[in-house]
């Protein structure tokens, strides 16, 4: 049965010094997290009562106030022109673990000598600095940079698909109203999360990270403000709240950033188009509780066809427009 108190999220991401604010605004004024509040002189304790009196309406009782710390990191792979390729993906976590794995990451940065963070695909593609590393580091680092993700995350989600499958099957209108392809990867991953979070019976809400600057961000916003905006549709899919932040100060990004990256790199094995068994990043990965959607041609029909329905009936005045 769940627990039919409040439920509310009042930590979000574990890492920032300083906030870019909240793409929904939710609680203006908090704007950072507990570890941000000794950084910035104010006491702990004060931030909490802060961020409780903000989360709940007056006249709240105390044994309704129960406090749920969930965030999810999302990152997005094969953005560049030449990517056949969609990928975005993240996990979900509760701030202490998300605590603990920025500890644990940033050590190890530093023990890789890593100023700028960690980067996949540069250390896939062996760009420098990976370029020094030798086999043994590279299994070694890798390693403990997976383990640190596997002991802390709760959930992992994350989709994929074709770009010219969304470009064919989608007609001009239907990639408006999804918001291109960033936004349908983005509305799938939203959708996973509220369907973890329900089969899990977890009544909170989820605040959302993603980095700033990322391509798709502009899409991945439109959608879940669309959402957000419409109670039935917050509540059922979970959101709380959209940041954007740098992933070098945000280190759990550069956790999705692997795992994003691993999804593109699986499509075209799942599609059947690369004979070559699933990579050890991956497989690990799978360790974690997971939902991993690969979007072939039919399932992107499917989404095609519903949003041409909602296209007619926005056009006949049955539904307002997005």
């Amino acid at each position: 049965m769940k627990n039919k108190g409040r439920v509310v999220i009042v930590v979000e991401p574990v890492e920032g010094l300083a906030s870019t604010g909240l793409v929904s605004a939710r609680f203006p004024s908090l704007g950072n997290n507990l570890l941000d509040s000794q950084v910035l002189g104010r006491n702990t304790g004060a931030y909490v009562q802060e961020a409780l009196e903000l989360a709940f309406p007056i006249g709240t009782p105390p044994e309704q106030r129960l406090v749920m710390n969930l965030t999810a990191y999302i990152d997005e792979s094969g953005t560049h022109d030449a990517s056949e390729v969609i990928a975005v993906a993240g996990f979900l976590s509760d701030t202490s673990k998300w605590v603990n794995f920025s500890v644990q990451w940033e050590s190890a940065l530093d023990d890789f000598g890593l100023s700028g963070g960690f980067h996949m695909a540069d250390f896939a593609n062996r760009v420098p600095p990976y370029d020094v590393w030798t086999e043994e580091e590279r299994r070694q680092r890798l390693s403990r940079l997976l383990n640190i993700i596997k002991n802390n995350a709760l959930v992992s989600f994350g989709v994929s698909f074709q770009k010219k499958a969304f470009d064919l099957l989608f007609s001009d209108r239907a990639k408006a109203i999804c918001g291109g392809p960033y936004g349908l990867a983005a509305m799938n991953c939203y959708m996973d999360v509220g369907r973890k979070l329900h089969d899990l019976n977890w009544d909170g809400r989820v605040a959302y990270v993603l980095e700033s600057g990322a391509k798709g961000a502009g899409q991945m916003s439109r959608v879940f403000l669309s959402n957000l905006n419409r109670p039935e549709q917050s509540e059922g899919l979970h959101l709380l709240s959209l940041r954007f932040e740098r992933k070098r100060e945000f280190l759990p990004l550069q956790a999705a950033d692997i795992l994003a990256y691993e999804l593109y790199k699986q499509l075209p094995k799942t599609l059947k188009l690369d004979s070559r068994a699933p990579r050890y990043p991956l497989k690990f990965l799978a360790e974690i509780p997971h939902s991993w959607g690969f979007l072939d041609g039919y399932e992107l029909q499917k989404f095609s066809s519903i949003l041409s329905i909602r296209s007619a009936m926005e056009d006949a005045g049955e539904l307002n427009s997005l």
